[in-house]
C-alpha cells in the first residue's frame, strides 16, 4: 500500500466519515458531472434528429426519382438498402394482388381444388397472362385456397409382428427364471 492511498482514504473518512468518492465531492463538482451528463444526452438528441431529417429527405429524393432511374441505383447512390426502398417506404408500388384473383379463382375451382401455383400459371398462359407463381401463391394464400395435394396424409400402416422364433447360433444360455 502506498503512503498517498492512506493519506487519501484518511482525508475521505475525516470530511465525511465515507470512502466513496461520491460523498466525498465538491457541489461545483457534482454539477460539472451533470452537466456533462446532460452534454452527452443533447449531442445524442441531436445526431438522431440529424439522422431522421437524412432519412426523411432521403425519402422525398427517392419518391421524385423513382420514375426516371432504377431504386436499386436510387439505393446505392443514397447509401440506403433496397429492402428499405422496396419494404419499408411507402413510395414504392407493390402490385396489386387482386389483379388476376377472379381467374385465379376460376381456373381453381374447375381443377377441383387439385391445381397448385404451377398448374395455375401454365393455365393461364394461353389467355396471356405472365405472372410469377410467387404472385399466384400469394393470391392463393390471401383467399385461403389450399390444393388437395399439397395436404399432406399420414395413414398408419399395419407391419407383421416380429415376434418369430430366430435360432440360437451362438449358443448363448439364457435363463428367465426366477431371482
Amino acid at each position: 500500500m502506498t503512503p498517498s492511498a492512506l493519506d487519501c482514504w484518511i482525508s475521505q473518512s475525516s470530511k465525511n466519515g465515507s470512502f466513496k468518492t461520491k460523498d466525498n465531492r465538491t457541489p461545483e463538482e457534482n454539477e460539472l458531472i451533470a452537466l456533462r451528463k446532460e452534454l452527452k444526452q443533447l449531442r445524442m438528441e441531436n445526431d438522431i434528429l440529424k439522422q431522421a431529417a437524412l432519412i426523411m429527405a432521403r425519402k422525398l429524393i427517392l419518391r421524385a426519382n423513382q420514375h426516371r432511374y432504377a431504386v436499386a441505383a436510387l439505393c446505392f447512390c443514397l447509401g440506403i438498402s433496397k429492402h428499405y426502398a422496396y419494404y419499408q417506404c411507402p413510395t414504392t408500388k407493390r402490385k396489386l394482388v387482386a389483379h388476376y384473383v377472379d381467374k385465379i379463382l376460376t381456373i381453381f375451382k374447375c381443377s377441383y381444388q387439385s391445381y397448385g401455383g404451377k398448374r395455375i400459371r401454365f393455365a393461364l398462359q394461353p389467355a396471356g397472362i405472365s405472372v410469377f407463381r410467387r404472385y399466384i401463391a400469394r393470391v392463393m394464400k390471401s383467399l385461403s385456397l389450399i390444393s388437395k395435394y399439397t395436404i399432406k396424409r399420414y395413414r398408419g400402416h399395419q407391419t407383421a409382428s416380429n415376434s418369430a422364433v430366430t435360432a440360437n447360433h451362438l449358443q448363448r444360455q439364457f435363463d428367465v427364471g426366477t431371482k
